[in-house]
């Protein structure tokens, strides 16, 4: 969970090369998002199917991790770009952070409930 904090401040320092610049920060970093989806649902799955645990267990993890990412997330540009909007930053990204793992969670819990009452 920690590597997608490491994959966007590797995008934010690499974003320092000017050739660079444009293409991570306009192209690349929202794609970030799409790989949140993939950690959020594989998560959930990985705490399912491996260690067998309820709905309620992996929806919890997901929830967590999200709030982890998110808090990680804005801490760093609270420091990296330090402006004000930063300090509001600092609650408003692991809310959203929140909310995208809960759904996604959501989602895919119900897609393995679904499957084993097949």
């Amino acid at each position: 969970v920690i590597y997608l904090v490491a994959v966007e401040i590797l995008i934010y320092v690499f974003s320092l090369v000017n050739i660079l610049n444009i293409f991570l920060l306009n192209i690349i970093l929202p794609l970030v998002l799409i790989l949140d989806i993939f950690v959020f649902a594989w998560l959930t799955v990985r705490v399912r199917r491996k260690y067998e645990k309820n709905f309620w267990v992996a929806l919890r993890a997901g929830v967590l991790a999200g709030l982890l990412i998110g808090l990680l997330r804005a801490v760093f540009k609270y420091f990296w770009i330090n402006e004000a909007w930063t300090i509001v930053n600092i609650f408003i990204e692991p809310l959203v952070t929140i909310i995208f793992a809960f759904v996604t969670s959501l989602i895919v819990n119900i897609f393995i409930n679904k499957k084993n009452n097949l």
